[in-house]
């Protein structure tokens, strides 16, 4: 469910940086607490239906109280639920911060004020494993580009980020899923 809302939010977020570009400009901060807001009450509810299933009978209820502790569902819901998010949100802050500072040390000329929040969203949107292939896919398609390119003029990566997350969700859903290499990169 998470990743519909994921894909969801980059979708409507990469047709607003398209067609509404100063609406994007112009509610860049709403956009970047929005998405926060979005999926954190996406992960609430997907705690709360976790908790209903277990309470409505076999085997999970004797997890709950009073079987047992809350602390035992609050550390299950946290490593499978809200871990991943957590990570996520965490490098999209690093990686406005470092955006911010590139762009302070090269005067403005690297990332449009728009794009740290693009660059957050689709960082913040992908989760934990899928941020690995998010981050990799989006180094080689912004080399692939810079080494292809024909004129020798600044590229910007602004509409990079979405579709790139996009990419990453697709390929950790229906390429990565089952493998063994990502159950390693689970958490």
């Amino acid at each position: 469910m998470v990743i519909v809302i994921s894909v969801g939010i980059c979708l409507v977020l990469l047709g607003a940086q398209i067609f509404l570009r100063s609406f994007v400009y112009t509610y860049r901060k709403e956009i970047a607490y929005g998405t926060v807001l979005v999926l954190a009450g996406t992960l609430l509810f997907q705690t709360f239906l976790q908790y209903n299933t277990w309470k409505v009978g076999g085997l999970g209820e004797f997890l709950l109280p009073p079987h047992n502790s809350i602390g035992y569902f609050l550390i299950y819901v946290f490593f499978r639920i809200w871990a991943p998010y957590i990570i996520s949100f965490l490098f999209g802050v690093m990686l406005v911060v470092a955006m911010k500072w590139g762009n302070r040390k090269k005067e403005g000329v690297l990332f449009f004020d728009d794009e740290y929040t693009i660059g957050f969203v689709a960082m913040v949107s992908v989760g934990y494993p899928t941020l690995i292939p998010f981050i990799l896919v989006f180094l080689f398609s912004y080399t692939s580009i810079l080494l292809f390119q024909r004129k020798q003029e600044r590229f910007s990566s602004y509409f990079l980020w979405l579709p790139v997350a996009l990419c990453a969700i697709l390929l950790s859903e229906y390429i990565f899923e089952g493998t063994d290499m990502w159950a390693l990169l689970s958490i």
